[in-house]
C-alpha cells in the first residue's frame, strides 16, 4: 500500500533532467506516446509547481494532487485518449521513482489496487460524477472460497 499522506517536495530541474535523460535513452524505443507525452507532462508539470522564497521552482506531488490532476485532464475527453494521456503519466511517474526522486511508483495503486484495470478503465471512473465512488466501486474483492477450499487446503497442509 502506498502512503497516501507522503509528500515530495522536488526542484522542478531535478525533474525534468531526468525526464529528458531517460526520452533520450528510450529515443530507439517505439514511444508512440511522445507527442501526448510532451502535453501531458508539461501540463502536469505547471500544476503542480510553485515558487520557493529563493525564486526555484519546486514541485509539490503527494497522492491528493495526482488524483485531482487525473480527474481534471480526463474529464471531458475520449477514453482511449484520456487512457493514453494516464499511461504517460504513470510512464513519468515511474521513471521519477526509478530515478530516486520518489520513493514508490505513485499510480500503481490505481492499477493493482483496481484488479490491474485498464488507463482506459480507469478514465471511465475518473470522468464519473464522483471519481472517489467509482474508483472504490473498482477495487476487486476475493471471491469466496468455493467448496474444495477445504479439500484443497488440506491437501496443500
Amino acid at each position: 500500500m502506498i502512503d497516501t499522506t507522503k509528500r515530495y517536495e522536488l526542484q522542478r530541474s531535478d525533474v525534468e533532467r531526468v525526464w529528458a535523460n531517460h526520452l533520450t535513452a528510450s529515443a530507439g524505443e517505439r514511444w508512440y506516446q511522445r507527442y501526448i507525452g510532451r502535453d501531458v507532462i508539461r501540463r502536469f508539470l505547471a500544476s503542480v509547481s510553485a515558487l520557493d522564497s529563493s525564486g526555484v521552482q519546486r514541485l509539490m506531488i503527494d497522492q491528493p494532487t495526482i488524483l485531482n490532476w487525473m480527474i481534471r485532464d480526463v474529464a471531458g475527453k475520449a477514453l482511449s485518449y484520456a487512457g493514453e494521456r494516464l499511461a504517460v503519466l504513470d510512464r513519468f511517474l515511474k521513471v521519477l521513482a526509478g530515478a530516486g526522486l520518489v520513493g514508490a511508483d505513485l499510480l500503481a495503486e490505481y492499477r493493482v489496487g483496481h484488479g490491474r484495470r485498464s488507463w482506459r478503465c480507469l478514465a471511465r471512473a475518473l470522468q464519473a460524477e464522483k471519481p472517489e465512488t467509482a474508483l472504490t466501486a473498482l477495487r476487486q474483492v476475493s471471491p469466496p472460497p468455493g467448496p474444495l477450499t477445504a479439500h484443497i487446503r488440506s491437501y496443500i497442509d
